[in-house]
């Protein structure tokens, strides 16, 4: 069976906000019954038949008449809207059409042409909602976040979210008020609005899902916006970190240096390798270095500098240095060998075991 997960409009939809608003309304108006791409009838109320993404309503809506008749015309000649208009047009009738004309408008709605209709005015309903959710924020003279303007524009599909109303029912009234209140709207705040709706009243159960979701939905957005700000944080973090330790051994280079290699050679004087780790670990040197990574990274940045005339690094080049998680200091067999044998040791590591391999500071 078809259903909202076989939607081909989604994909070209490359905004994460936009995707996931789409994503939602598809999921919420398609669900496990439609992909989109045919006739349905809900069979309650007033509702006539429907068809796309967010289902037209074509007793009521007449942009969806004009879709389905440019897809219908496009399949069978002008003549063949025509003849049905009345029947398909029609509400609370989910018998008006024979199941050989259901079948028809099927394949047209489901042929090349009338997908690519489908997922162009799909793609344009979505950019005409998150616009108006735009329009309302301005309105409220506020911020809200991502997963709260999910909401709203799932609200707005269904029932249309004005953005002036006399009307104190009325949701843009109710999130003024509560911003006046409390100085901020929740996603709690919004789903306790959508639960006074009259037809969530009158339709509790399947209303009920539907709010559930989108609210669920929006939680995961906000989530993922706060994860992708704490791992840009982390980012700017690193790089504060790592400036300071440029500045602190560019400040001191010519002192660093001779510690360096005054270090290296009382370790390459020793035969074991505890004690040459047992040496490092014990000097003043090595105690201000947090682990293992940290050696790696600042030796392999002085190498660097060293090699660039003792000219200053570029982002690019610090955060290029890879580290060796295997690093063994066996590989010190003299000073002067030291550092073409590091290099060559990390670079075998990073072709070996590209998997161990650790960018920066580990």
């Amino acid at each position: 069976m078809a259903t909202w997960q076989n939607f081909e409009g989604l994909d070209n939809i490359t905004d994460d906000y936009k995707y996931a608003v789409a994503e939602n309304l598809v999921k919420n108006e398609l669900g496990g019954v439609s992909d989109g791409y045919m006739l349905s009838h809900a069979g309650t109320g007033n509702s006539g038949w429907s068809f796309g993404a967010h289902q037209y309503d074509l007793s009521v809506n007449s942009d969806g008449r004009a879709l389905i008749k440019d897809i219908l015309d496009n399949e069978y000649g002008t003549q063949y809207y025509l003849n049905i208009e009345d029947d398909l047009t029609v509400a609370r009738d989910s018998t008006s059409l024979s199941s050989e004309t259901i079948n028809e408008i099927n394949q047209a709605l489901s042929s090349d042409y009338g997908k690519e209709k489908i997922n162009e005015d799909f793609i344009k309903a979505v950019n005409e909602i998150t616009e108006h959710i735009d329009n309302v924020e301005t309105r409220l003279n506020t911020e809200l976040s991502d997963g709260e303007k999910l909401m709203l524009a799932d609200y707005h599909n269904q029932y249309g979210l004005s953005l002036n109303s006399s009307s104190s029912a009325a949701l843009i009234n109710k999130m003024s008020d509560t911003l006046t209140a409390n100085g901020d709207i929740t996603k709690e705040d919004l789903k306790g609005f959508f639960e006074e709706t009259k037809y969530y009243i009158d339709n509790p159960t399947t209303q009920g899902i539907r709010v559930d979701a989108t609210y669920e939905a929006a939680r995961q957005l906000d989530l993922n916006s706060i994860r992708a700000s704490l791992d840009m944080k982390g980012l700017e973090d690193f790089e504060t970190i790592v400036n300071e330790y440029i500045n602190d051994f560019e400040s001191n280079k010519e002192e660093k240096l001779e510690n360096i290699n005054n270090l290296f050679t009382q370790i390459n004087s020793l035969d074991t390798t505890q004690d040459k780790l047992t040496l490092l670990s014990s000097t003043d040197l090595s105690s201000s270095f947090e682990n293992n990574y940290c050696k790696q990274f600042i030796s392999q940045y002085q190498d660097k500098v060293i090699s660039n005339e003792g000219n200053s690094l570029s982002s690019t080049e610090i955060f290029s240095i890879q580290i060796n998680p295997n690093f063994n200091l066996d590989s010190f067999n003299s000073q002067e060998e030291y550092k073409p044998s590091f290099a060559q040791s990390s670079q075998n590591n990073e072709t070996n075991n590209s998997n161990s391999s650790i960018q920066a500071i580990g």
